[in-house]
């Protein structure tokens, strides 16, 4: 009898323990990062303008980006997803996006997908002669922030890439004139290997 009062004790406070455990359970809002893997991949980065900073042109797949802005740190944003624009919905294309200065300026765009993008990754990228981590910003002068990268395959000691050249590139220029005096801004540059590498 004593057993059985035992177990019948001890079932009964597992429950209550169990009742109690699910009127802990609350409602929270959804976050960004919750709908990133479905939404895509997207990186934030933070640019600290160098002195004298006036205007920026951002170039990024499909379309450009520009506005006048002063120097300090600015927040740019960037990725890429198959389900953003209803345009993009094949499997050859890809939804690109870029936003800076905190949203301020924000643009989508739809590109094709390199070719042969078995194993494709959105990474943020670097100068070669820029630490890792850091993005060295400087006037008048082209700069690479992320790339959308084909088959870019890591390994244990090692991460394999394809050549600059096949990547789909977001790049920023940075000027010391106001955007309406910019001319003759060149076209963003090519890169080879080891020119620009994975941040």
């Amino acid at each position: 009898m004593k057993k059985t009062l035992a177990l019948l004790s001890l079932t009964l406070c597992s429950v209550i323990l169990s009742v109690s455990s699910a009127q802990r359970i609350s409602k929270t809002p959804l976050q960004l990062q919750d709908l990133a893997q479905v939404l895509g991949n997207f990186e934030a980065l933070e640019l600290n303008l160098p002195a004298n900073s006036r205007s920026f042109i951002l170039s990024t797949p499909g379309a450009r980006l520009s506005g006048n802005t002063e120097i300090g740190v600015k927040r740019a944003v960037a990725g890429v997803s198959s389900f953003a624009l209803q345009t993009c919905q094949d499997s050859t294309k890809i939804g690109a996006y870029i936003s800076f200065n905190s949203g301020q300026a924000s643009s989508w765009s739809c590109v094709p997908k390199p070719e042969g993008s078995l194993a494709p990754a959105f990474r943020a990228v670097r100068l070669g002669d820029a630490r890792k981590g850091e993005v060295n910003l400087s006037l008048n002068r082209w700069v690479p922030l992320w790339a959308y990268i084909p088959n870019l395959r890591v390994f244990p000691s090692s991460i394999e890439v394809t050549s600059p050249g096949s990547w789909i590139l977001w790049q920023i220029y940075v000027s010391d004139k106001e955007l309406v005096s910019l001319i003759d801004v060149p076209e963003p540059p090519k890169y080879k290997s080891g020119e620009i590498t994975l941040f």
